[in-house]
């Protein structure tokens, strides 16, 4: 059978709950802040080695000159890092978040990937991981709210009365499962490590010995269709679930060399239709980025 018949609507109707179209819209969003930006870029899985889609990457380069303490001139590029991942939803679901405090002692402190390669490079990316993200999480206004611990998709049924009964809509709530979330979260971070170790790989070919330093911020990103509710499941607030279009979640990952424990990823959470504020609120923090990195290079 044909599909030229096919229904074009409902094909549409599709295409925007499966997240696709999200790509886009925030392809252009970077954009507008004169990101680099590339669409259905691949990474290696670093836990099975399987190769992976990323939804979009976008990238941002920043070279300078410093002279340090002793007067030496030395060539620097800091790159910030993008990795996003795309979830869409039906309009009878709803993604869903559970939460704790950030002082609580079952969470991470939040922290970004931040590496280096070449000269001094690595006490300033150590100094940065931490800083990073809690600036960005102060220009975001999330600095204060709870970080989330565990993800889940909501679903609410209606059921109309049967012709002639004066009845009202019989309305039924469910768990989906927390599978696609979990797997939008996974891609963005995987593909964040994947780069810190291509970036580490190509980077010690290119510089070698010489008078070169590289530093790069690697951000997770999960972006959602919808708003997402948020649950508080820690035992000191007991308040109702929230709407919310942004948060962040940290893991640990084992991410560095081998012979380090697992470390603190922070993955930020975005609501698509917020995509301009997520954006304008990256141009300050590069601003915050570069002014530190400067600074601190020029003090090793």
């Amino acid at each position: 059978m044909s599909n030229a018949t096919w229904d074009k609507n409902e094909i549409k109707k599709l295409a925007r709950e499966s997240g696709r179209p999200l790509e886009v819209q925030c392809a252009e969003a970077f954009l507008g802040e004169q990101w680099q930006v590339r669409l259905g870029t691949f990474y290696t899985d670093v836990a099975s080695e399987k190769i992976r889609e990323l939804d979009f990457l976008a990238e941002r380069n920043f070279p300078f000159k410093v002279g340090n303490l002793n007067q030496d001139v030395i060539d620097w590029n800091f790159r910030l890092r993008v990795l996003g991942s795309c979830k869409g939803f039906r309009p009878e679901q709803s993604p869903t978040t559970y939460s704790v405090f950030s002082n609580s002692q079952t969470v991470e402190t939040p922290s970004f990937i931040c590496y280096e390669c070449g000269i001094h490079g690595r006490t300033v990316a150590d100094a940065m991981r931490q800083r990073s993200a809690s600036n960005f999480l102060f220009r975001a206004g999330l600095l204060d709210t709870q970080q989330v611990v565990g993800f889940d998709i909501l679903q609410r049924e209606e059921t109309l009365p049967k012709k002639g009964k004066n009845e009202p809509p019989k309305i039924e709530y469910s768990r989906v499962g927390d599978r696609d979330l979990h797997e939008g979260l996974d891609s963005a971070v995987k593909a964040a490590i994947f780069w810190y170790r291509e970036d580490r790989r190509q980077q010690r070919m290119r510089i070698g010995g010489s008078n070169c330093g590289y530093l790069a911020l690697n951000i997770p990103l999960l972006i959602s269709s919808l708003p997402f509710w948020d649950v508080s499941i820690d035992n000191r607030a007991e308040t109702d679930p929230e709407l919310k279009s942004s948060g962040f979640h940290v893991g640990l990952y084992p991410f560095g060399d081998e012979e380090r424990p697992p470390e603190p990823i922070m993955t930020i959470l975005w609501e698509a239709e917020k995509l301009g504020e997520l954006a304008r609120c990256f141009h300050q923090f590069i601003n915050y980025c570069v002014d530190e990195v400067q600074d601190a290079v020029k003090k090793v």
